[in-house]
């Protein structure tokens, strides 16, 4: 979980790393908030890697990260709002949430499945050995 803290208007940490590419629900962020009167909102506003606008509403001051800000690797700049009934009350400086990018499947480590499980030291052996030998069984007096 991140935590962003507030002096006056700036945010603190200035920047966050939110998830990878298609995360879902990778992070929550937790924004400690000036106080916020009855009838009031939070919502975090973003202008995604691609320009896009976006919102997620805060309910208690969190904010879950949904896929659809994991979409797109690159920097989201965001910012927190409260609304009220007549407008704006109060808005914070900018922050960024970074979201990596993963590498092209091309690119991705493949596992190889196939191949048995050996560690590079144990030798091969045969299928259903073991490598122990059995012992008698137990005789009682």
């Amino acid at each position: 979980m991140i935590t962003i803290r507030f002096s006056g208007r700036m945010p603190t940490p200035s920047q966050a790393v939110i998830g990878m590419e298609t995360d879902s629900r990778a992070e929550k962020i937790r924004f400690q908030l000036p106080q916020i009167s009855e009838g009031q909102t939070a919502q975090m506003m973003m202008l995604l890697p691609d320009g896009t606008p976006d919102m997620v509403l805060l309910e208690d001051g969190m904010a879950d990260i949904p896929a659809s800000l994991t979409e797109i690797p690159g920097r989201i700049r965001a910012w927190v709002e409260i609304l009220g009934d007549e407008g704006e009350a109060w808005n914070s400086e900018l922050f960024y949430l970074d979201v990596g990018d993963l590498p092209p499947v091309s690119e991705k480590r493949n596992i190889n499945i196939l191949r048995p499980f050996r560690t590079p030291w144990t030798p091969a052996k045969k299928p259903g050995c073991t490598g122990m030998k059995r012992k008698p069984p137990r005789r009682w007096p």
